[in-house]
């Protein structure tokens, strides 16, 4: 019997790092990264490099077995034309949310791989709330949204797996420490437009960084730069955190 293989999306970020690491940690599963080179993206060196140094970190690690872990497929993110289908439920969820350019062209290279492709997305974000009830051990069970936009939603997300949806960063937290890798994910990439090799503290991801107690990856002097540290700072005052 052969072993079974996962294929997950890995771009050197917290969530899909975690899930590499996951499996690597508590199964016997082999892993088969794939990554999507967009040559527009500021950000597609350092994911590399991030990934390239995790790899390096992950066969020195004790209990993750690191030879289960497959050379990354590269392929090009614009070198497929986006199926109609996918193009349309863009134009409607776009009507009402920016849920980013990469997805049009993740979802239809999703839907031509022969396997599943896991998704790292976990819950908190309004893509996810929306996803999480149509999404039953992993998969997206077709349609039944309340509206034209969550269908819009529920069609571009179907082709991928979603096997940490149910989890917050707190859970990845925990489960990174229980089973030993956590300073793998703190080594893990997530800012769209670094300056110097290092976090912006401008861009989207940075500012769900500072959002999600995790500002301490970016450097202080850029992150007070931002409203999002002293909105975040007012709300733990409030709250006595």
């Amino acid at each position: 019997m052969s072993t079974p293989t996962r294929h997950v999306l890995w771009t050197g970020g917290f969530d899909s790092t975690f899930r590499v690491c996951q499996i690597l940690a508590e199964s016997s599963d082999l892993v088969q990264p794939y990554y999507l080179v967009d040559e527009t993206r500021k950000s597609t060196g350092e994911e590399i490099h991030t990934m390239n140094r995790i790899r390096r970190d992950l066969e020195k690690h004790p209990q993750v077995d690191s030879s289960r872990l497959l050379p990354t497929h590269y392929a090009s993110a614009r070198g497929r034309p986006v199926p109609d289908g996918v193009r349309e439920a863009c134009k409607i969820i776009s009507r009402k949310m920016d849920i980013g350019s990469q997805y049009p062209w993740l979802s239809g290279y999703a839907q031509v791989l022969e396997e599943p492709l896991e998704l790292g997305i976990q819950g908190g974000g309004r893509i996810e709330n929306i996803l999480r009830p149509h999404v039953e051990n992993g998969v997206v069970r077709g349609g039944g949204g309340e509206s034209e936009f969550e269908n819009a939603l529920l069609r571009l997300f179907a082709p991928f797996r979603f096997p940490i949806i149910h989890l917050s960063k707190n859970d990845m937290f925990r489960i990174s420490d229980e089973r030993g890798f956590r300073a793998t994910m703190e080594r893990t990439w997530f800012c769209h437009s670094p300056r110097r090799g290092r976090p912006c503290g401008r861009c989207a991801p940075c500012k769900f960084a500072i959002e999600q107690d995790m500002g301490w990856r970016i450097p202080f002097f850029r992150r007070i730069q931002h409203r999002s540290f002293w909105e975040h700072l007012a709300r733990s005052m409030r709250s006595g955190n």
